[in-house]
């Protein structure tokens, strides 16, 4: 017979895959704001006015396309153009 999990068993669990779930977004969101440009270092968002943000591998670290797509993500009309 399986031993029944607590709660925070199940909860701890839950939280454990939806933080998979999220990396793997994250990942897929980079992928597709850097465009395809696998040695690209620089990442920025512009919108209909021009650039607005840069982010780079030098000075966000490895994760800056994704944080260039996150940003760019919560405003309607913003796009990341890869360097």
């Amino acid at each position: 017979m399986a031993k029944k999990k607590s709660p925070e068993e199940i909860a701890a669990a839950e939280a454990a895959k939806i933080a998979k779930a999220a990396a793997k977004q994250a990942e897929a969101d980079a992928k597709k704001a850097l465009g395809g440009k696998k040695n690209a270092t620089v990442a920025h968002v512009e919108d209909a006015n021009g650039r607005i943000r840069t982010y780079s591998k030098e000075d966000h670290g490895a994760d800056f396309a994704v944080l260039a797509a996150e940003f760019a993500g919560k405003m309607q009309g913003r796009t990341v153009v890869a360097e």
